[in-house]
């Protein structure tokens, strides 16, 4: 069964809360992870809130955050430029 998918700006205030904890590793203007703080990367996303309105997230019926998926899917922005890779 495929998992309906919404994005993060459109999940219930709690649910935002809960990946803003859970996400720890996505590189916006508001939150820097371990691995970008040392290699010199650009952001991926201006903020967290860019970071929820470009990111999808599994949802049940009620559009409530469906905690059995552990992945989210996201379009970085790259407010700064892309990375050179």
């Amino acid at each position: 069964m495929v998992a309906k998918r919404i994005k993060g700006n459109s999940l219930h205030p709690d649910d935002q809360r809960l990946v803003l904890r859970a996400f720890i590793y996505r590189f916006t203007g508001d939150n820097t992870p371990q691995w970008a703080r040392d290699g010199g990367y650009k952001v991926q996303f201006a903020d967290d809130s860019e970071w929820l309105a470009n990111t999808t997230f599994a949802v049940r019926t009620d559009g409530r955050l469906d905690r059995r998926y552990k992945r989210c899917e996201s379009s970085p922005t790259w407010p700064d430029g892309r990375a050179k890779g």
